[in-house]
């Protein structure tokens, strides 16, 4: 059975456990900021950050402050609506370069190299002479920058007071670009229709509604203004297999980041629209028998717990499958182990660098089946990235793993909101499938990670199209019974006719009666060992409260209208696979 779990857009994420938070594209260092690649030269500060703390973290946005000094930033200003990161320099702006060469600054109207000025511009190129990844500073006014100094110690200051922020990105990633004149005015004839959007007001994220209609989920961000970047997810995930649209409008892509394409929104919205198919709540009724059957499971291996969890999903499983499920939590829940966070002041069972994300998803899809509430899938809405979509690790498989049995587990909800997120797991997912390929084919240096998908088939049942069939669709299909249990009970179904005799074994100290939940209005006749059948309508649904005797099998007969899908055949659970 599963069980409701609430939730909103944004998460702690990559704030917890995070003396500086990073975010796609660039490393922010005590002492500088540069381009995330290994050979980028860094821009120093004069002094380095220091006591840096959470002020604010609402919605995946935060601001950490730090102290002030003289030409280093006071604080920090993250958003997933905006590339890159903002610094506040509260008593003026000065970065420190090693490099031999002297840099070159560009603007939309020119490039200078050092010693010479720009003219006042809101943003402005940073390019080294060994042809590295540029950097792009933008600011709220117009101004002007200047390179001075000498080998191995070039200075880049304003040239009048400043005070403010300043947004700092790399604008085509880890790509290198030659530091010539004809290359840079290339460059800025490409960034500027990104300068351009990221010149606007960054607009105020006001709230996430969600809406569920048959076999979609409609996701809507809503912002006091234009101009929020859309999440890098959605700009890769139809390439890897999943429909999910955008209803509002957009730009076109204006740069490929190491994240994914990156465009803007031209509505005061985003409006997606994810296909997903609704599983109601309750374990599914099906008829016949299971031939294979689970007798024990680790509660540490992750693929065992998971054939675990899909098994639990339906009604009729037997006593030693059950005593596996009980078994496998009650191990895990006794070794999880608690990590405190002192940026966030939050406690987790995870580590900062995420390892056993993972294990912890397969336990959150465990818990859900059994009916044993949401406290694991909670943990891990904790570790939920705003700006990529996944659950976040350091290591690519465990992120990869666990971003997908997430996926599945956040289906399995009721909660309209929580089956969006696990929409968005799954476009990360599936995003994630197609962008080794992206970086490769835009020159963005590809890694080495290796691209697990857990569940894949399953996955794509869940969040396909109703009109498609894929090849898990039979398993989904029952999973969504029109006749469900709720309470846990083990409840067996044979079909005689158009009759479905149900039984099941009452005993001293169990539940007290069997609860029955369908779409629909159904005859319910007893058999055997009933003492009485008590009808409820509860919005939508017909609930039924069938009271046994006293102990001992019991048994009633159930008939469904004879215009009602019937109750679907036993389909075994996959095996897992990624």
């Amino acid at each position: 059975m599963m069980a409701l779990v609430g939730v909103s857009y944004g998460s702690l994420g990559r704030f917890m456990f995070a003396p500086i938070p990073q975010v796609p594209g660039i490393e922010l260092l005590p002492g500088g900021v540069r381009v995330a690649h290994t050979t980028a030269d860094t821009l120093l500060f004069s002094s380095p950050v220091r006591d840096l703390r959470a002020k604010r973290i609402e919605n995946g946005e935060a601001v950490f402050q730090g102290l002030d000094y003289v030409f280093s930033p006071g604080a920090v200003r993250y958003s997933p609506w905006r590339p890159g990161v903002e610094l506040y320099f509260p008593l003026g702006l000065r970065f420190t370069m090693r490099t031999d060469l002297g840099p070159f600054l560009t603007w939309g109207e020119g490039s200078v190299g050092v010693d010479v000025p720009t003219a006042a511009s809101r943003w402005h190129l940073l390019n080294f002479r060994d042809g590295q990844a540029p950097l792009m500073l933008v600011f709220d006014e117009p101004e002007q920058l200047m390179i001075t100094g000498e080998s191995g110690g070039w200075v880049l200051s304003t040239g009048r007071p400043f005070k403010g922020w300043v947004r700092i990105l790399a604008p085509v990633g880890p790509k290198r670009v030659a530091a010539n004149v004809s290359s840079l005015g290339m460059l800025a004839k490409e960034i500027s229709p990104l300068a351009e959007e990221l010149m606007r007001p960054m607009p105020t994220f006001v709230n996430f509604e969600t809406r569920s209609d048959s076999g979609f989920i409609t996701a809507i961000w809503n912002f006091d203004g234009v101009g929020a970047a859309i999440p890098s997810a959605l700009m890769l995930c139809r390439a890897g297999g999943y429909d999910a649209k955008i209803q509002t409008g957009v730009t076109r892509s204006l740069l490929d980041l190491v994240e994914g394409p990156i465009a803007f929104s031209r509505e005061p919205r985003i409006v997606v629209r994810f296909p997903a198919r609704r599983i109601p709540i309750g374990d599914a009724l099906v008829v016949g028998k299971f031939e294979n059957r689970i007798s024990s499971a680790s509660g540490f291996d992750t693929p065992s717990v998971v054939e675990l969890a899909l098994s639990r999903l339906m009604g009729g499983r037997d006593a030693l499958t059950l005593d596996a499920v009980a078994t496998s939590l009650g191990e895990f829940r006794r070794a999880l182990p608690t990590y405190s966070d002192e940026v966030t002041g939050k406690s987790s069972a995870l580590p900062g660098n995420g390892n056993g994300a993972d294990l912890l998803a397969a336990q959150a899809l465990l818990q859900l089946s059994a009916g044993q509430g949401s406290e694991f899938l909670g943990q891990l809405n904790d570790r939920w990235d705003p700006w990529t979509w996944q659950i976040l690790g350091e290591r690519s498989d465990v992120r990869s793993r666990a971003t997908g049995l997430y996926a599945v587990g956040a289906a399995l909800v009721g909660d309209t909101a929580m089956r969006a997120r696990g929409a968005m797991a799954h476009a990360a997912s599936s995003a994630e499938f197609v962008r080794q390929d992206y970086l490769k084919r835009r020159g963005l240096a590809p890694g080495d990670e290796r691209v697990i998908q857990p569940l894949k088939e399953l996955r794509q049942s869940l969040f396909g199209d109703m009109t498609v069939a894929p090849n898990r669709a039979d398993f989904v299909s029952a999973l969504s019974s029109p006749v469900r249990v709720v309470g846990g009970l083990n409840v067996s179904v044979e079909q005689v006719g158009d009759l479905y005799l149900l039984s099941w074994e009452h005993r001293a100290g169990d539940q007290s009666s069997l609860s029955l939940v369908t779409e629909f209005p159904v005859e319910v006749e007893a058999r055997d060992n009933v003492s009485s059948i008590v009808p409820d309508v509860f919005l939508a649904e017909t609930r039924l409260k069938v009271v046994p005797k006293g102990p001992g099998v019991c048994r009633v007969a159930l008939r469904l209208p004879g215009w009602a899908r019937g109750l679907p055949e036993v389909v075994e659970a996959p095996r897992y696979s990624e």
